[in-house]
């Protein structure tokens, strides 16, 4: 994205946009040899010839009817897209970032839930199972202790994988390799924004670098009906 803004920048030169004079440079060189054979006394024999060629032109267009000034306008209005677009790249990169490591503290917290259900399962499994080898309970109480055993079990064996899963999109979107370990912090201390709600909403129109960028490709595509 920087490199996009770095050449959009590069363009609105004066040059690029028609104001300053091109100098064309353009050479060629050619070699030839021949071998005859003749019992002629006249014959030549060998020959060999070189021929090389060379050419500069010079170019300057003095007016042509301000396309120059629309193109110089353009290419700075590319130029001021070109960073609205590098900085919507970024903020998109931090978003997604921000994303998977919320997810992956969610997923982590209902891991910790299931863990905590599954030992609550298994309580009541050890204590219907006592009570049916005991005779103080039916085989079914037991068996539906263990179905729900098995059915929290499942469900913590499927959240350890999502949180695997959350933890490898995050390494991946950090561009580390996916089974690296990572350890998160879960909570995160943010300073209080003193700001009103309407100062927000104004700030949000102000700094959308998508909304900017999508004025500005309306201001270029205006200069573009008259290029």
């Amino acid at each position: 994205a920087r490199n996009n803004v770095e050449i959009a920048d590069n363009n609105r030169t004066l040059g690029v946009s028609g104001f300053l004079p091109t100098l064309d440079a353009s050479g060629s060189y050619q070699q030839s040899s021949s071998s005859v054979e003749t019992n002629s006394p006249f014959g030549f024999g060998d020959t060999d010839r070189e021929i090389l060629n060379g050419q500069l032109q010079l170019n300057w267009t003095l007016f042509d009817g301000f396309k120059m000034f629309i193109d110089r306008k353009r290419y700075n209005q590319l130029a001021e897209l070109g960073e609205f677009q590098a900085r919507h790249t970024i903020e998109s990169a931090v978003v997604a970032i921000m994303r998977a490591y919320f997810n992956l503290v969610q997923q982590e917290q209902l891991l910790a839930v299931a863990e905590s259900t599954l030992a609550i399962s298994q309580i009541r499994l050890d204590k219907a199972k006592v009570r049916n080898d005991l005779g103080g309970a039916s085989s079914t109480d037991f068996l539906n202790a263990r179905v729900s055993f098995n059915n929290d079990k499942s469900n913590y064996i499927n959240q350890q994988l999502n949180v695997e899963i959350a933890r490898k999109e995050l390494n991946i979107i950090l561009g580390r390799e996916p089974d690296v370990p990572l350890t998160i912090q879960k909570k995160i201390v943010i300073a209080p924004l003193l700001l009103s709600y309407e100062e927000i909403v104004e700030l949000t129109k102000n700094k959308n670098s998508q909304l900017a960028a999508a004025q500005k490709n309306m201001e270029i595509a205006r200069q573009n009906k008259y290029n």
